[in-house]
């Protein structure tokens, strides 16, 4: 990476850098840099940007040659911030492709049958599949396993400086226990209280695949402020952000934070109650929201929705909060 070859400190966004040239050379079927030796070669890493791969395969698409440009980024405030974002984009440009190509069979299919459940969804597998557009396939998917082969957190140190923005501390995911979420829902105005309790830890198992959803709804209209899901982020953490996947986008969020523990039959702002920390007016099927917590380690964070957009229900697949 451009800061490695410098002597800059290196985080896991240098090997991001490494893997978008390791997905380079195996589209193009060569390295984008050559030089007399290897600090010709750092230097151009340091100096000029990578060739357009698409000039080299014309036949990838915009979506594949985008997450090639943005893995390798000279700033780290332009590049992939983590491997879950690039694992995202890697995951979207498998679906695009597949959905091109018509149908797929093999061994292909059994990798296909791994992606999110929205983005499956999308997917045709019965028929034969051109020999290119697998072949294109497998290669994605060797990347988003690269990704997680090379994510070791390494540090080197040296001297040297970069023509760009300080290094941006990597993001951490917050671990949460497995039974750290709980539904909210005070302000029902009859029946039971609850919302699928028994779904909860869905949205924080770590898998895309299933969810926590709400009551269903007459369209729009809660007929309430809000209903919600929270997470117990004990002892307490100052989370800069959320990612909440989600198989029905449209929906309104709010997120607050507090350090006391809820009451389950009130919905209380302010001092000693929820703090508003960040929100989405209209959350995606993978939405970050940055968190504005002046530095204070909140224990609770809750997912507060607020409107269901076009859809009668809500489902949050997975809920993950980042230092």
């Amino acid at each position: 990476s451009p800061e490695q070859a410098l002597g800059q400190d290196v985080t896991g966004q240098s090997d991001l850098y490494s893997l978008g040239v390791v997905l380079y050379e195996m589209l193009a079927g060569e390295v984008p840099f050559t030089g007399e030796n290897q600090v010709a070669v750092a230097m151009k890493h340091v100096r000029e940007q990578i060739p357009d791969v698409q000039l080299k395969r014309p036949e990838i698409s915009a979506a594949l040659a985008s997450v090639v440009d943005t893995a390798t980024a000279k700033r780290l405030d332009e590049r992939y911030a983590d491997d879950a974002e690039l694992i995202a984009d890697l995951e979207d440009v498998l679906a695009i492709e597949t959905a091109r190509s018509g149908n797929v069979t093999g061994e292909v299919t059994s990798v296909l049958r791994t992606l999110p459940s929205r983005k499956r969804r999308r997917l045709p597998l019965r028929r034969r599949q051109p020999v290119v557009v697998a072949v294109l396939g497998l290669i994605v998917v060797a990347a988003v396993v690269g990704a997680l082969i090379f994510l070791a957190n390494r540090t080197h140190h040296g001297t040297g400086t970069l023509a760009q923005a300080p290094p941006k501390a990597t993001p951490h995911q917050v671990s949460l226990c497995d039974s750290c979420a709980r539904d909210y829902n005070p302000d029902a105005l009859s029946g039971p209280k609850n919302q699928h309790p028994e779904q909860v830890n869905l949205a924080i198992d770590g898998d895309r695949n299933t969810a926590w959803s709400t009551e269903s709804y007459v369209g729009d209209n809660l007929g309430k402020p809000g209903v919600g899901i929270y997470v117990d982020a004990k002892p307490g953490v100052a989370a800069g952000s959320m990612i909440i996947d989600t198989d029905t986008p449209g929906y309104a969020v709010t997120v607050y934070a507090r350090s006391s523990k809820p009451d389950p039959s009130s919905f209380a702002t302010g001092p000693g109650g929820w703090v508003k920390v960040g929100s989405a007016p209209k959350v995606q099927a993978k939405q970050t929201i940055k968190l504005s917590t002046a530095a204070t380690r909140y224990r609770y964070y809750l997912v507060w929705i607020t409107s269901l957009g076009a859809h009668s229900h809500v489902d949050v697949n997975e809920i993950a909060l980042y230092t």
